[in-house]
């Protein structure tokens, strides 16, 4: 099993609202998970971990 840490952000008000609404139209799983897959996704683009197979649940696209 892969350990977690965790990590705070401070958000505002709007900020928060903003990331609950992304969470809910993409899929649900909720904001930590909503932003691990844009952490993934930009890792990806920016190539600095290899591009997963579309299929695999890493590879869901992040739409806003």
């Amino acid at each position: 099993m892969k350990r977690r840490v965790f990590l705070t952000l401070l958000v505002s008000d709007e900020e928060k609202a903003i990331l609950e609404r992304l969470a809910e139209e993409t899929g649900g799983g909720g904001m930590s998970a909503y932003v691990r897959r844009m952490i993934r996704q930009e890792a990806m683009r920016l190539g600095l971990v290899p591009a997963r197979t579309a299929t695999a649940p890493e590879a869901e696209a992040v739409t806003a």
